[in-house]
C-alpha cells in the first residue's frame, strides 16, 4: 500500500466519526504536500507544470481552511467576479476529483444516499459535506451547462444547509441573443455576490480580471499549435489540474503565470514522433492502468482535453466584461447540439494533429452518454479514429482497470499501426 493509499484510507475512516478532525489530517498531510511540492518537486515535469502542481495544492488547501472566504460553484460558472472581490471559488467537481486523489472518496460516496446513478463526482462532494470533511460555503453559485447534476446539488446543499445561490441559466440556443441574456444574468450575478460578501466589484477590477483571462485563452490557442509537433514530459494530473486554472482560476494573476510559462516551456520543446490524443470529457487520472499508460510516456501522450479547452477557445473578445464572460458560457462545447460539440472538437484537431481522440463515458454523465454514439460516429466519418471508454472518473466501483488496460491498449496499437 502506497503512502497516498494509507493516508487518504485514515482521512476516509476517521470522516465517517468526526469530520472536522478527519479535515484538520486532510490539511496537514496538503500542507506537508505543499511544502514538498515547492521545494522537492518532480524533476521529470517541465518548470511550468511544477509550479502547477504546487500552485493547485496550496489554493486547494487555502479554500478548506478558509471556507469563510469561499464560494462553491459549479465549474462552468465564470468565476472573475469572485476573485475580483478575493473569494476563492471551488467547484464540486474539483474538490470531489481532490478527495479522489487523496484516496479518501469511498466512505464519501457511501455517505450519499442520493440516487446512486446520480454523477460520482457530486456524490463525493455531498457524502463529504454530510460528513463534514467538506465545509459548507456561505453561498453557491452554479449554472445549467453540461451538467444535470448541478440541478441537483446545488439546490438539495441550499435546501439542507440554508445557503443561498445563483443561478445561471444558459439558453439552449447559441446565438448573440443568447449572449445577452446570459449577460444580464450574470450582472444580477455580480450583484448577488456583493450582497452575500458585503463588498463591491469595481468594474475597473473586474475588467482586469476578464483581460486576464482573455491573455490566458490566447495564450492556451498558442499552446495548442504547439502540442502536436513539440513534446514537454507530463502526466494526466496535470491534465486535470488545467481543468482548475481554466475555470475556477481563470481571471487570475495565477492562472496567467501557468500558462506563460507552459508556452515558454513549449516553445524550447523536442519535435515530437509520439501518439497524440484528444480526450473528450473528464480523465480517470487514478485509474493505475490510465497512468501507466499516459504519464511521461513518450510513445502516447494526451495534447488535448475537452473540460479544458471547451472554456478556453469559446473565449468572446468583447470589451464589455460581461458580454465577454456570457459568449464563453453560450458558445462553451457542451451547450447547443452535438453539431456544435463537434465542431469544437474539430477546431481544436486543426489545432493539435491528433492520431486519435478517446471519448469518455463517465458514468452518470447523461449527456456525454446519451451523445456519445453520435459524437464517434462523426468524427470516425471525418477521419478521426474514436475510442469510446466508458468508465468512472472517481467511483473505483464503476471501474474496470483490466477492461480499460485492453481496449486502451488495442487502441493505441491500432493507431500505430495506421501512421
Amino acid at each position: 500500500m502506497s503512502v497516498v493509499d494509507a493516508f487518504g484510507g485514515k482521512v476516509g475512516e476517521l470522516a465517517v466519526t468526526d469530520g472536522q478532525k478527519a479535515r484538520s489530517l486532510m490539511l496537514l498531510g496538503y500542507v506537508a504536500q505543499e511544502f514538498r511540492l515547492k521545494w522537492f518537486p518532480d524533476k521529470r515535469l517541465p518548470k511550468s507544470k511544477q509550479y502547477l502542481s504546487w500552485l493547485i495544492m496550496r489554493y486547494m488547501r487555502g479554500v478548506l481552511r478558509h471556507p469563510e472566504q469561499s464560494a462553491m460553484t459549479s465549474l462552468f460558472i465564470p468565476c472573475e467576479p469572485l476573485l475580483s472581490v478575493g473569494y476563492a471559488p471551488y467547484s464540486a467537481e474539483g474538490v470531489s476529483a481532490f478527495m479522489t486523489g487523496t484516496r479518501c472518496q469511498d466512505p464519501l460516496l457511501d455517505a450519499a444516499d442520493e440516487d446512486p446513478g446520480l454523477c460520482s463526482y457530486h456524490r463525493i462532494f455531498l457524502g463529504g459535506t454530510r460528513l463534514g470533511l467538506l465545509p459548507t460555503p456561505p453561498f453557491l453559485l452554479y449554472t445549467n451547462v453540461a451538467c444535470d447534476a448541478n440541478m441537483i446539488t446545488f439546490p438539495h446543499v441550499s435546501r439542507t444547509y440554508h445557503i443561498p445561490r445563483f443561478c445561471v441559466e444558459v439558453p439552449y440556443e447559441i446565438s448573440q441573443d443568447s449572449v445577452r441574456y446570459v449577460a444580464d444574468e450574470l450582472r444580477e450575478m455580480v450583484t448577488f455576490i456583493e450582497d452575500q460578501t458585503h463588498r463591491l466589484i469595481a468594474q475597473d477590477t473586474l475588467r482586469s480580471a476578464v483581460n486576464r483571462s482573455r491573455e490566458a485563452c490566447s495564450l492556451y490557442l498558442r499552446y495548442l499549435d504547439l502540442v502536436g509537433s513539440v513534446n514537454v514530459p507530463g502526466d494526466v494530473t496535470s491534465q486535470m489540474y488545467e481543468i482548475m486554472t481554466n475555470h475556477m482560476l481563470l481571471g487570475s494573476e495565477e492562472s496567467l503565470r501557468y500558462w506563460r510559462m507552459a508556452v515558454s516551456d513549449y516553445e524550447k520543446g523536442k519535435p515530437d514522433h509520439g501518439l497524440k490524443l484528444l480526450w473528450i470529457h473528464t480523465i480517470p487520472f487514478a485509474q493505475m492502468p490510465v497512468r501507466t499508460l499516459l504519464n511521461f510516456n513518450p510513445r502516447v501522450r494526451i495534447v488535448a482535453c475537452e473540460m479544458s479547452y471547451e472554456s478556453m477557445i469559446a473565449f468572446q473578445d468583447d470589451p464589455d466584461p460581461y458580454l465577454a464572460m456570457a459568449g464563453r458560457m453560450v458558445r462553451s462545447s457542451f451547450c447547443g447540439g452535438v453539431e456544435h460539440r463537434v465542431d469544437q472538437i474539430l477546431a481544436v484537431q486543426k489545432r493539435v494533429h491528433a492520431d486519435g481522440a478517446v471519448l469518455f463515458g463517465h458514468w452518470g454523465c447523461k449527456a456525454t452518454l446519451a451523445s456519445s454514439g453520435m459524437i464517434k460516429d462523426e468524427l470516425e466519418a471525418l477521419g478521426l479514429p474514436c475510442l469510446f471508454l466508458d468508465g468512472d472518473g472517481c467511483d473505483i466501483h464503476n471501474q474496470s482497470d483490466g477492461q480499460t488496460e485492453t481496449r486502451l491498449q488495442a487502441f493505441v496499437e491500432m493507431l500505430e499501426a495506421g501512421k
